[in-house]
């Protein structure tokens, strides 16, 4: 999953270089990785506004990067500690 797409208005952003749409001629990882990285994609309710670490919705992440107000935005992630099932969830912003 990629974490720096923002879906906007049916369309795929890459919210580290605004205003480029995401595909694989700007992709950082590259054709092949880029691909597999949209596939596995996901909808995330909230992305950071970086370097700041500051949350935002989706349409907020978007106007900062149009702005200038923001260098970057990532993805929300959740992932699992440990390795029980139904365990402890965090949610962290992954940087790029």
């Amino acid at each position: 999953m990629c974490i720096f797409r923002i879906s906007r208005t049916r369309k795929y952003f890459c919210g580290k270089r605004y205003p480029l749409p995401c595909s694989p001629q700007v992709c950082p990882f590259g054709d092949v990785l880029w691909r597999g990285l949209v596939n596995r994609d996901y909808k995330a309710e909230t992305f950071w506004l970086m370097p700041e670490m500051r949350p935002a919705t989706p349409e907020e992440a978007w106007n900062a990067l149009r702005t200038g107000a923001a260098e970057y935005v990532v993805k929300e992630m959740s992932f699992r500690v440990g390795g029980n099932v139904g365990g402890a969830h965090r949610k962290s912003p992954q940087h790029g």
